[in-house]
């Protein structure tokens, strides 16, 4: 799945899949911060070093915190 794909799935079903899920959709949150934010490997970060990949991270960092504040995307 590309990392674009990612924050679009985060907005289409962010806040409901909280409410349906609850803290398993939070673990699940946090695996995507951690891969985004330290890699899920030694200096591998989800979406690469590429300019591409750092705008995608920080579109998911915006859709992450959408969905931890109950923010509805519009």
């Amino acid at each position: 799945m590309s990392l674009n794909a990612i924050p679009a799935g985060l907005d289409v079903m962010g806040l409901e899949a909280k409410d349906i899920w609850g803290k398993q959709w939070v673990k699940v949150l946090a695996l995507i911060y951690d891969g985004i934010t330290t890699g899920y490997e030694e200096g591998k970060l989800i979406g690469g070093e590429s300019a591409e990949g750092s705008a995608a991270r920080i579109r998911v960092t915006v859709a992450l915190e959408n969905i931890v504040n109950g923010v509805q995307a519009s």
